[in-house]
């Protein structure tokens, strides 16, 4: 049996070689890395691999691509597999995280706190609520697409304005979608729950006011 693909997309020559490079050293003993530029070339090639019967295990895929953009990718690979995993890169060059050193944090990553959420995970939460901490790009990207399945998604943003972090376009349609809300001047202080994440404690940097 050949081996699981894991997909990456992505128009920028030198992010895609660099993501096939990392995902070839860290997984191509296991999963065989096939790459394209192009959203729409690779929608046909997955329908080849379908057609042969060859099982994928990740589509990893920029956002911002000409012709076809990530998600419309995303979401018309589902059709074809729907138990593969599907992440989207919004800037592969600067995906590095500061850590938030808060307590009860470590012990529940991956239990309802994540350091970077794959899209896959949207449907778990589905009509739940969703905490998104930060306010560049990337989180305003996450924001807009976890809104389609989340009764509520809350921006926590420590900065007095989006606009200090995040482009324009996207700022508006933030503010335009109904169930997003953008906290301003907000941190987390505490992450509480026995087997999974259950509450949050929110502070205003400003009044020190703290609330859920």
């Amino acid at each position: 049996m050949s081996k699981p693909v894991i997909w990456t997309v992505d128009d920028d020559p030198d992010v895609l070689r660099a993501v096939e490079r990392d995902l070839r050293r860290h997984y191509g003993d296991r999963y065989r890395v096939m790459s394209l530029d192009s959203g729409i070339a690779a929608l046909e090639a997955t329908k080849q691999l379908k057609l042969r019967n060859e099982p994928v295990a990740l589509f990893l895929v920029d956002q911002r691509m000409p012709g076809m953009s990530g998600v419309e990718f995303l979401e018309k690979s589902i059709e074809l597999y729907p138990d593969a995993k599907r992440a989207l890169l919004t800037a592969y060059a600067d995906i590095s995280f500061r850590k938030l050193d808060v307590p009860g944090l470590e012990r529940l990553l991956g239990s309802g706190v994540y350091y970077y959420a794959a899209m896959s995970q949207a449907f778990s939460y589905r009509d739940g609520n969703i905490y998104i901490v930060g306010g560049a790009n990337s989180a305003g990207q996450a924001a807009m697409y976890f809104s389609k399945f989340a009764r509520q998604v809350t921006i926590l943003v420590r900065g007095k304005a989006l606009s200090d972090s995040m482009s324009q376009y996207l700022e508006d349609e933030i503010a335009a979608t109904k169930n997003i809300e953008v906290r301003l001047n907000s941190v987390v202080t505490v992450v509480e729950g026995k087997e999974r994440c259950e509450t949050i404690t929110i502070q205003n940097n400003e009044t020190h006011a703290t609330g859920y």
